[in-house]
């Protein structure tokens, strides 16, 4: 490399803005440049930076329009409520395993009223929701009269307008927790019936928290610094799955929202994964670290010397920093997304370091026996029921491998755990954990979605392990 006011860039662009296009007005202050319609990377002088990001956006504000800016969620197909029972939902599992390069379908089901609602979780900060159709024509033999709708971290004051339609882009699964319809909805996003264009309904923190993580080109400070240019870009929150039978949508985006608001500063990313003694090294981090750095971390206390405990937060306890250290690595894109947002950090370092002595995924006997194990432990001892959202932090887990943890632990042994909603309680003594779970069926549908899940979570984690920062 030249010398250390040199500044390389990398960006991303969105359609409409063909960005190699766009920068070769500016060629002037490159030293290189390269790229095609969609991304670019280039380098310039570190004096040059300032003058040529106003340019930039000068650019962008001449050549984008509000539409243009505007994310969309893309979802596979329209389904009606006849398509809502198990044997389509078992059609749609022969398409798994879902992850990183094959996401969850997502659905559209259109025209449909509320029929009851209510909080869940301690903080009231979810809304479990019973939709049915707005209309009863063409209702088959066999059909639900009504299904359930989870809509997670949406706000305690958020509730739906029981007397408008709306159209609800979700997800589809089982029930697999033994209360409620067999079939269940995990709602991404909704709107009402007939408008056309709209603020989020969702609760729009929570929107903004998804997004902002999209709109962000990663930044690294070396002796040959990398820089950011924040272009304004179009996040899509899900991209098409493999189906191919089914009817797809058109282009018109399902729910759409401004982000004129959206655009905040990056944080800085600065790589230390491929360090050999990461522990050694956030100690000294550490040392010279201001009262403002918060080391993310879920499970057994880091093995970090001089490490307070006051430092360490997990997902429900992170607050607002100048620093992140993520010794820990989140196990889901939401996780990792809410960290970002929530700690409002302007340094991130990413580390892993707990994962150079810590497997990204246990066989699952052992981790079977660690749950099970852990979960009489913590609830004897809190003697009292815990949400799932304490428990999932005690386990770096999510909460969907959480609870399929669970329906595999109350089918294998005689001892269980009662789920309430979302608070789990204590209802036997643990007995005779060792070796429970050593011979599984492994054909049994819980233990193949409790595989499926944790699979997920480990090819996240790996991930953020390997993937460059700047396309994280």
């Amino acid at each position: 490399e030249e010398a250390e006011n040199k500044v390389r860039c990398s960006a991303r662009s969105i359609s409409g803005f063909h960005l190699t296009e766009q920068l070769e007005k500016l060629s002037h202050y490159f030293l290189h440049m390269g790229g095609h319609a969609g991304a670019a990377g280039f380098a310039l002088p570190l004096e040059k930076l300032k003058n040529f990001k106003e340019d930039l956006w000068q650019i962008a504000e001449q050549v984008l329009d509000e539409e243009m800016i505007r994310p969309v969620i893309e979802v596979d197909a329209k389904v009606g409520f006849d398509a809502l029972h198990v044997g389509f939902v078992e059609a749609l599992e022969r398409l798994a395993p879902y992850g990183m390069s094959n996401p969850s379908p997502l659905f559209v089901l259109e025209d449909v009223k509320v029929a009851s609602q209510r909080p869940l979780g301690a903080s009231a900060n979810h809304l479990k929701v019973m939709f049915e159709p707005a209309e009863r024509q063409g209702f088959v033999k066999g059909q639900l009269q009504s299904v359930e709708a989870l809509l997670w971290k949406c706000g305690a004051s958020f509730k739906l307008d029981a007397g408008k339609r709306y159209h609800v882009a979700c997800t589809i699964e089982k029930n697999t927790y033994g209360q409620g319809t067999p079939v269940r909805l995990t709602i991404k996003d909704l709107k009402v019936a007939g408008e056309t264009s709209r603020p989020a309904l969702v609760h729009e923190t929570q929107v903004h928290e998804t997004q902002v993580h999209e709109t962000q080109v990663h930044e690294t400070q070396t002796s040959d610094t990398h820089a950011t240019t924040p272009l304004p870009v179009q996040p899509t929150s899900h991209t098409p799955s493999s189906l191919k039978t089914l009817e797809r949508l058109t282009e018109a985006p399902v729910s759409s929202l401004s982000i004129a608001s959206l655009v905040s500063k990056s944080p800085v990313f600065l790589d230390h994964r491929r360090r050999p003694h990461a522990g050694e090294f956030v100690s000294q981090l550490l040392m010279q670290a201001n009262e403002k750095t918060l080391i993310y971390n879920e499970g057994k206390a880091p093995s970090i010397p001089f490490v307070q405990a006051s430092q360490v937060v997990s997902r429900q306890d992170i607050s607002p920093c100048e620093t992140l250290v993520l010794w820990d690595l989140p196990p889901s894109q939401a996780v990792w997304e809410a960290l970002i947002a929530q700690s409002q950090a302007k340094t991130i370092h990413l580390v892993g370091g707990k994962y150079q002595s810590v497997s990204l995924e246990l066989p699952l006997s052992q981790f079977l026996s660690a749950i099970h194990q852990g979960l009489f432990l913590l609830l004897k001892k809190a003697n009292a029921p815990m949400s799932c959202s304490q428990l999932v932090t005690r386990f770096a887990t999510t909460e969907e491998v959480l609870l399929a943890s669970l329906a595999v632990i109350q089918r294998q042994s005689n001892d269980f755990i009662c789920l309430e909603g979302h608070s789990l309680t204590l209802h036997s003594q643990a007995q005779g954990v060792q070796g429970a779970y050593d011979t599984l069926p492994t054909l049994d549908p819980s233990v193949l979605l409790l595989e499926r899940l944790r699979q997920h979570t480990a090819q996240f984690r790996t991930h953020l392990l390997e993937t460059p920062v700047s396309l994280l």
